[in-house]
């Protein structure tokens, strides 16, 4: 007779687990079964639905929610990750190997079966060396028992990427997936590179570049089209071509951005309504740049300026906290102490600046409220 996990306490403190027959667990009443499914933890889910079809069916995805799942698909690993944001338990994950070593269970995705063993400090270990076809049973699968609010993609770029195309619209990722792009590209294959990337990554939500970006690779304009873009190893990225760019959410990372740039990137959204979809530009300094703002007249004989708050409820707009709506542990920055620019057309932008970043953050219109962790100074390289 199946056995399964009882639930006797509450999923945050995780006990070792009683035992019930599997039999009398389904003669629970529905409503009952729904509380108990709902309070078990991820591990027990998954446990759960390794203990026979008819009880995996009763799972309902919806109550067991992560905030984003992360597929790596990269030489140095290979894994399926769900995570919380801001979370400090280890996320839940599947490790996938070609290593030989002892497996003692088999685990089930759908009618996929792999080797596995469990190891309560690294979670489970599965055993297959054709890793990119097991993505789609498993991705499948997952979508059964877990529901995820968006997903990130760790692809090496100097491996194939064919087999990755066809999951950039998987429904467990719900149109909110972000690639990460890592390792060497052969500019002699670039061609095929950027046929085997787009148009199918037209489908993501966003892009991070952490290779040195090469020019003739890449249609500039396919990229910065989409809602968030990170470029690791932005050294090249002149002012000419975010000029020439339609961005929403975009940051620059070792950039070497001087004052002069960062005023003009500033007076061109201020007098020309450049980059009517902005949202959030952000700039990463490199260590020996001497990049920041200095907040000279913008036009108009318009300076920046302090925020008033005692006039804030006059304001539609204009908040203390700005929603800093990365795809990882999102957060609330303090702008209370920031400088203000306002344009023509009565779109509010702030300024923060630092030795080594600098943000201008333009509020949406109506106000985008959420509670979310507030942070008084922003967090670098948080996507």
């Amino acid at each position: 007779m199946g056995l399964i996990f009882s639930l006797c306490k509450p999923k945050n403190r995780r006990p070792p687990p009683e035992l019930i027959p599997f039999s009398q667990f389904l003669k629970l009443p529905s409503k009952a079964l729904r509380i108990v499914l709902h309070e078990l933890d991820a591990h027990h889910i998954f446990e759960l639905s390794q203990v026979s079809a008819e009880l995996a069916a009763l799972i309902n995805p919806a109550h067991h929610t992560f905030d984003h799942i992360e597929v790596n698909i990269s030489k140095e690993k290979k894994s399926i990750s769900f995570y919380n944001n801001w979370q400090k338990d280890r996320p839940l994950t599947f490790n996938f190997t070609s290593k030989r070593a002892v497996f003692n269970r088999t685990v089930k995705f759908g009618d996929l079966r792999l080797p596995m063993k469990y190891d309560p400090k690294t979670r489970y270990h599965c055993s297959t060396d054709i890793y990119e076809e097991c993505l789609q049973p498993c991705l499948d699968f997952f979508a059964t028992i877990f529901s995820c609010r968006g997903g990130i993609a760790v692809v090496n770029m100097d491996e194939c990427t064919m087999r990755v195309r066809q999951h950039t619209d998987h429904p467990i990722f719900k149109n909110n997936l972000v690639a990460k792009l890592s390792g060497n590209i052969n500019p002699n294959e670039h061609v095929s590179l950027q046929s085997s990337i787009f148009p199918e990554y037209v489908l993501l939500e966003g892009i991070i570049v952490e290779f040195y970006f090469s020019i003739p690779l890449f249609d500039l304009t396919q990229i910065f089209d989409l809602n968030r873009v990170c470029i690791m190893d932005a050294r090249w990225v002149t002012f000419g071509y975010v000029m020439g760019a339609n961005f929403t959410r975009l940051m620059l990372s070792n950039t070497k951005w001087d004052v002069e740039t960062v005023n003009q990137f500033i007076s061109r959204w201020f007098r020309d309504g450049r980059w009517p979809h902005l949202e959030r530009f952000e700039l990463h300094f490199t260590p020996d740049s001497h990049g920041c703002f200095n907040p000279t007249i913008l036009g108009s004989g318009s300076y920046p300026k302090k925020w008033n708050h005692r006039r804030s409820s006059l304001d539609s707009t204009r908040r203390r906290y700005y929603v800093m709506d990365c795809h990882r542990d999102p957060y609330l920055l303090d702008t209370k102490n920031d400088l203000d620019v306002t344009r023509g057309d009565g779109k509010i932008a702030t300024i923060v600046n630092s030795p080594r970043a600098f943000l201008f953050l333009v509020w949406p219109d109506p106000p985008v409220e959420h509670k979310y962790r507030i942070e008084t100074e922003p967090i670098i390289h948080n996507f």
